[in-house]
């Protein structure tokens, strides 16, 4: 069962960075506005966190798992390959954001408009990177899980 915590931990923790980085990206890139990408992979990686977190305070509670159907599948995700596939993913999104920190565009090389299309790229990526392995938190976004 403590494995299982330090598991969902890891999760809550890099779905958290995930967002950290996508904001301070935008704001290093002097974004001008907040696009529907930035909006959507917010609000999956609060989703993840949320129910990692939930999982994990609940846990304890109702240890051993009851038999039940939903109880099941989690043990089955839990045993699964798919929380480490969830960590890798949310970490090479995270590295994906924070890849460019050190570098700063020169502000007369930078079009206002123009910028601001080419740099949400980097966020669009991490949404793309996240709905092509969107399978291994499956069980996370479960609406019926829950």
């Amino acid at each position: 069962m403590e494995r299982s915590r330090e598991i969902l931990h890891k999760i809550a923790s890099a779905s958290r960075r995930v967002v950290t980085a996508a904001n301070k990206y935008a704001k290093r890139r002097d974004l001008l506005s907040v696009e529907r990408a930035h909006f959507q992979l917010e609000e999956e990686m609060q989703n993840i966190s949320v129910a990692c977190e939930w999982l994990t305070n609940t846990l304890p509670i109702i240890s051993p798992l009851p038999r039940w159907p939903s109880f099941e599948r989690l043990k089955d995700w839990l045993t699964s390959d798919e929380p480490r596939a969830c960590c890798e993913t949310l970490h090479q999104m995270e590295m994906l954001l924070q890849g460019d920190e050190s570098l700063q565009t020169s502000t007369s090389m930078r079009v206002r408009g123009m910028t601001a299309v080419k740099d949400n790229l980097k966020i669009d990526e991490a949404v793309n990177i996240f709905d092509s392995r969107k399978q291994s938190f499956r069980l996370l976004l479960a609406t019926d899980f829950w």
